[in-house]
């Protein structure tokens, strides 16, 4: 029996590290709450939810984040300006290796 499970996260928790995972290293937080929420899902989420399940993500060990350091870092999308960067950690992409697991289990 595995002695350190893995955790277990919710179904937006999920779309979060999907998210971080497809966005590629240091995703910033303007495309994860506008761009990656906003227009795959069509509809408005509301912006403390994504930090509040980033904050939670982080605290966890399943993401890190940064400050931007430059204001030419990341190109700013509408003329918003990020100010953090997002990344997967092991534990994070272990965590949504595992996720996948279950979900392709319960399918069959």
């Amino acid at each position: 029996m595995n002695e350190n499970p893995l955790p277990k996260v919710t179904a937006f928790e999920f779309s979060l590290l999907m998210a971080i995972r497809v966005g590629g290293p240091n995703v910033d937080d303007t495309r994860l709450t506008k761009v990656v929420f906003g227009d795959a899902t069509g509809r408005e989420i509301p912006t403390a939810q994504v930090y509040a399940a980033l904050q939670r993500l982080e605290q966890d060990g399943m993401i890190t984040s940064r400050e931007t350091t430059e204001l030419t870092e990341l190109e700013p999308i509408q003329g918003e300006k990020s100010e953090r960067l997002y990344e997967l950690t092991v534990l994070g992409q272990e965590t949504l290796e595992d996720s996948f697991r279950n979900i392709h289990q319960f399918q069959r």
